[in-house]
């Protein structure tokens, strides 16, 4: 019941309403579909995207100077973030 609720993007009780009286009801709550495969792989490479970005903030705490993959490192933010944005049916800015 939950992962055909799931599947049609509505709460169990919309569900329940649109199988029992053909209408969800006028305060249906609809739910995207989680792409739980492709938001395990977004999170690896935040988690990549991060430990990068704790390096660098050690290298200029420790140097006092920016190491030179500063542009490199928010690159893959970037585009780490228009992934994230893809996944969710969002056009990036």
């Amino acid at each position: 019941l939950e992962a055909a609720a799931e599947r049609a993007g509505l709460t169990i009780g919309a569900f329940m309403r649109q199988q029992c009286l053909g209408s969800p009801g006028p305060r249906a709550i609809r739910r995207p579909p989680v792409e739980r495969a492709a938001l395990a792989q977004i999170l690896g490479q935040l988690g990549k995207c991060g430990s990068n970005l704790n390096q660098i903030a050690r290298a200029l705490n420790a140097e006092g100077r920016a190491p030179a993959d500063i542009p490199e490192a928010v690159a893959e933010f970037r585009a780490v973030c228009g992934e994230i944005m893809r996944t969710l049916g969002r056009s990036g800015a």
